[in-house]
This record gives C-alpha cells, structure tokens and sequence, in this order.
C-alpha cells in the first residue's frame, strides 16, 4: 500500500515505520473551496457519530463530527467513530497512466476536551448498509469491529489541534479496490461512505458535521 501524504505551510511529518492500517498522513491546510478542482463531484449527505449504543442521538447531532477513542473523556459513553456518506457525481474519465486521488476536507471545531492523536479511514464495500446496526467497539483491533471486513482500508493520518475554522485536509491512501470503487462512481455516479475511525484511545477529533448552517464548514470530498 502507497503511503499517504499530504503537505502543511512551512512543517511536514515523516513517519519512521509503516504501522498497521496504512501509511501516515499528515494534515494540511485546504485551499478555499472554490478553488478546489474536482469538488462539484461530490456532495456531502450526512454525517453521524457511531457510539458503542449505536448512531448518536439528541438535537441535531449532524451539526458536529466527533471521532474520539474509548478514554478520550475518561470513560467509554463519549467515544465515537465517524460515519460520513456523499453524493457522487459522474466527472472526467481518468487519464491513462494516472491514479485516482480523494482528498476528504474537514473543518476544526475545537472543545475543550479535543486532544491530538492519530485517524484511521475506511471505504465501506457497502454504501447502502444500514447504519442502525452499526455500533463502536469497545474491544479489539478498532471500533469498527466485526465491521473491519467489510471496509477497504485507506491510511491514517494525525490530528493536530489548531483553532476553530482551521481546514484539515487528509488525501486518502488508494488500493487498486478502492481506485476501482471511485472509477465506478466518477463513471455512473452514486453514494461514496466514509468512515473515521480513532486510531488511539485517547484521541478526541472535533470537526463540523454535514447539518452545519455554514457550507464551508461541512465536510468536503475532493475526487480527481
């Protein structure tokens, strides 16, 4: 598997080993979304926090996206995993010789309980399971449990806290499988799901969920 990489302004991160669900990727700065090539493709759907009960609930819990590992608070009731589903539409053919790119964009919304700390990606085989049935795990490998299967692994990256607003952008590590799941979708169109998975216990990530009022807040997908 290719590591992934991304570039901050002036600060890179290498990371000595590859460790076990991907290369390390490290966040940067996004360019203003209007300036982003290839971000009319996707549209953001939902977002939802999976907790060890199942999908949050309460007020308008799409507002936030929080990925947060078993002791992040102390205790297991705030630990989630993040589920993300987008709108694909159909784009330009690739180009022979090229490899597909998906740069997920997450916008900062910083608490006082976030704390840095390393993410995992995944690409559900099947973007039309239902999520009522999914629940974080509280033991083995991840929190995605007997769900591992079922995903394509797509790297990690680390989470550093910077300030509300700050734009984080995570350019995902494609296998063949997965280049292969954007080609059909940059062809026919359709859902892409994304997960945000905790790759450490005590990391709590706090971005801003797809039922932000703010467009430039909500998760973007970029596909080239």
């Amino acid at each position: 598997m290719r590591r992934a990489q991304n570039h901050v302004l002036l600060w890179s991160l290498t990371a000595a080993t590859a460790l076990l669900f991907g290369g390390l990727v490290s966040p940067a700065v996004a360019q203003p979304e209007a300036e982003t090539p290839g971000a009319e493709n996707s549209k953001p759907l939902r977002s939802v926090m999976i907790t060890a009960e199942g999908p949050r609930k309460g007020e308008a819990p799409g507002r936030y996206f929080n990925v947060q590992g078993l002791s992040s608070r102390g205790d297991s009731k705030f630990a989630s995993f993040g589920l993300l589903d987008f709108d694909i539409e159909p784009g330009p053919p690739k180009v022979a010789g090229t490899s597909r790119k998906a740069t997920l964009i997450l916008t900062q919304s910083i608490p006082p309980f976030a704390k840095p700390g390393r993410l995992l990606f995944f690409i559900p085989r099947d973007p039309d399971e239902e999520i009522a049935a999914l629940k974080f795990a509280t033991e083995g490998d991840t929190a995605l449990g007997d769900a591992l299967p079922r995903c394509i692994s797509c790297g990690e990256a680390a989470f550093t806290i910077e300030a509300t607003g700050r734009k984080d952008r995570f350019e995902l590590d494609l296998d063949e499988e997965a280049e292969a799941v954007l080609d059909r979708l940059l062809t026919d169109g359709g859902r892409l799901r994304l997960l945000v998975v905790p790759g450490a216990t005590d990391v709590a990530a706090t971005y801003f969920g797809v039922e932000q009022t703010e467009p430039e807040n909500r998760p973007h997908l970029v596909l080239e």
